[in-house]
């Protein structure tokens, strides 16, 4: 089975069109995706699903910059929302697996959730077969390589450079992610949610369109987007055990202890979130001076 395949990085130049740097970020998108299709039909590790909404949730953000109106069918976003439903589901239960299994929590009826909860994993895993081998998800394809052929200046930017059309992007998210980091403490699970897919789009606008990666802003992106991932993740796993001890008879016992334990972590994910946070207030990122 070949490795899971990351995304490979995306050299633009300032001066370029619009038009060509998102062009290339929607077929290395579509590469990401297929690069990974073996491995999430036939794998048992979970990096290859992990790649596959990368290039997904990536491929969404792409098709976002463009007029889709023109250039893609209406049903495109809607079988892109399909197919990433039907990974998050694999993901859900393989996250909650390692989870149990990161947190030493064996014995004691552990090991019974653990093994349901695996098995639930792989079945569902399994799905993914029909999913990724439908006329429907093949029409996905064809219908993003299509508009990317016929991309031309039918973007939110027309006729800017990468550059110039990046910073603004960038500009106008930076002062909203402020705004709602600076709520931390008040959002809601789903709020939270939210501001994660919003700093996963400004290191989408940054990594692919600027090519800027090395910058302490991007690191602390990457942090702050860890943290809220691990914290979302965590709230998942606790409806799903509640999910399960609700429909299986497990002892109530193992269901507080396991409770216990992602409440726990939790509270370590959201110490970590709130330190990247107060780093991140430090930064001034160039795009900001320009």
């Amino acid at each position: 089975m070949a490795k899971p395949g990351k995304q490979k990085k995306i050299l633009f130049y300032s001066p370029d069109p619009i038009k060509f740097a998102i062009r290339k970020a929607l077929f290395q998108c579509l590469q990401q995706m297929q690069n990974n299709e073996l491995g999430v039909m036939f794998g048992r590790d979970n990096k290859p699903v992990h790649q596959f909404r990368v290039g997904l949730r990536r491929l969404r953000f792409a098709i976002a910059l463009v007029d889709s109106n023109t250039l893609f069918p209406n049903s495109l976003l809607e079988d892109i929302r399909w197919i990433g439903c039907s990974l998050g589901k694999v993901r859900d239960f393989e996250v909650l697996a390692e989870s149990i299994k990161k947190m030493a929590l064996t014995g004691g009826g552990c090991d019974d959730v653990l093994d349901f909860v695996q098995g639930k994993a792989e079945k569902l895993r399994k799905s993914m077969v029909g999913c990724l081998s439908s006329a429907r998800y093949h029409q996905l394809i064809l219908n993003a390589q299509r508009g990317a052929y016929e991309l031309d200046l039918n973007t939110k930017g027309d006729g800017d450079s990468s550059r110039n059309f990046a910073c603004e992007l960038l500009r106008e998210n930076h002062w909203h992610l402020l705004a709602q980091l600076r709520k931390l403490d008040e959002l809601s699970e789903k709020r939270r949610h939210k501001l994660r897919i919003e700093i996963k789009r400004q290191r989408f606008v940054m990594e692919f369109i600027l090519s800027e990666t090395e910058s302490e802003y991007f690191y602390l992106l990457s942090r702050l987007q860890r943290g809220l991932g691990d914290l979302n993740d965590n709230a998942v796993a606790c409806r799903l055990v509640k999910k399960i001890f609700r429909t299986k008879n497990f002892p109530v016992e193992v269901e507080s202890v396991i409770i216990q334990a992602l409440s726990e972590k939790d509270l370590s994910d959201f110490e970590y979130t709130k330190e990247k946070y107060r780093q991140f207030l430090t930064q001034t990122p160039d795009f900001l001076m320009n």
